[in-house]
């Protein structure tokens, strides 16, 4: 859809001048048309450009949070996953020369155990599933 509306049809629609119509019902409706093409293209645009990826670093015991997505660690100390909820993913890197502990809240578990070593250089994908945590 995206190429086709950018290489066949956007030059079309971008070429129609309201000021040539004389019918003022066409008009307003050439000029919508017009209106929502440079806002479709913006838009477009706007979609191929990568998003920021929020990274935390951390050296001492945290609780992640909603807001972090990338984290990098060091120290030995311990890592507190937030309440499974379905889809939520989380990608952890031991950037140290300690080892960072990962457990989960409320007793849930990481790859049925109660806590995961991460070692140094090392890092884990962890993805919940609305009761625990799995690690890739």
């Amino acid at each position: 859809m995206r190429k086709v509306f950018t290489t066949e049809l956007f030059p079309v629609i971008s070429r129609l001048d309201p000021s040539e119509i004389e019918d003022e019902k066409v008009k307003e409706w050439a000029e919508r048309v017009r209106q929502w093409a440079e806002n479709l293209v913006a838009l477009l645009i706007n979609a191929r450009q990568p998003s920021a990826t929020p990274v935390t670093i951390r050296t001492a015991a945290y609780t992640v949070t909603p807001d972090d997505d990338v984290l990098l660690c060091s120290g030995t100390w311990i890592l507190t996953l937030p309440k499974s909820t379905d889809r939520e993913r989380y990608y952890i890197r031991n950037t140290g020369s300690g080892t960072i502990t990962i457990v989960g809240t409320n007793s849930e578990t990481i790859d049925n155990a109660s806590s995961y070593s991460l070692a140094t250089g090392t890092g884990i994908i962890a993805i919940a599933d609305g009761t625990g945590w799995w690690t890739i």
